[in-house]
């Protein structure tokens, strides 16, 4: 049966340059073939995941919705390999957004922002129309073209799966 897939790239307001700058890769190494994606992918559905608010207000917000923004509205040809693009927000407080260098052995929060928001991710999803969710960190880089039709064959060929391990 065709999936439906949500290719989620998470980012927070620290790296959504690096994101936005990971996608040049794209323009050389693009996800399909003009419009024609893997047969075997019913519906594709790119999603920039931030950590926080998108409707917030503060500086950093703004910066990230200037750059998301500013994507959203750029022509690359390869988003025609998708349904859709989405911005969506994991809504995460200032408090549960913590990424940094551990402090010892048991401090199990130095990466408690990355962790809730896969969590809050999966959670949505659960009640949404897809069938996979791909996630692609910001540092995940395409090295061939056409790379979709490679992750579709990965996904039909491990189906039926709860979690995958690097698959292209």
């Amino acid at each position: 049966l065709p999936i439906r897939l949500a290719l989620v790239r998470p980012f927070s307001s620290k790296d959504v340059a690096s994101l936005i700058a990971s996608f040049d890769r794209w323009d050389a190494f693009p996800p399909c073939e003009g419009s024609n994606r893997p047969g075997l992918l019913r519906s594709v559905d790119l999603v920039l995941y931030f950590a926080n608010n998108i409707d917030g207000n503060d500086s950093n917000t703004l910066n990230v919705r200037a750059h998301v923004d500013a994507f959203m509205q750029d022509g690359r040809s390869w988003k025609s390999c998708f349904d859709s693009v989405n911005l969506l927000g994991a809504n995460l407080t200032e408090v549960q957004d913590q990424y940094r260098q551990p402090l010892g052995m048991k401090d199990w929060t130095w990466n408690m922002g990355p962790n809730l928001q896969f969590y809050f991710m999966l959670q949505y999803y659960t009640a949404s129309f897809v069938d996979v969710i791909y996630m692609m960190e910001s540092d995940t880089i395409p090295m061939v073209s056409h790379w979709m039709d490679s992750l579709s064959a990965a996904m039909h060929s491990l189906r039926p799966f709860s979690v995958a391990g690097s698959m292209c």
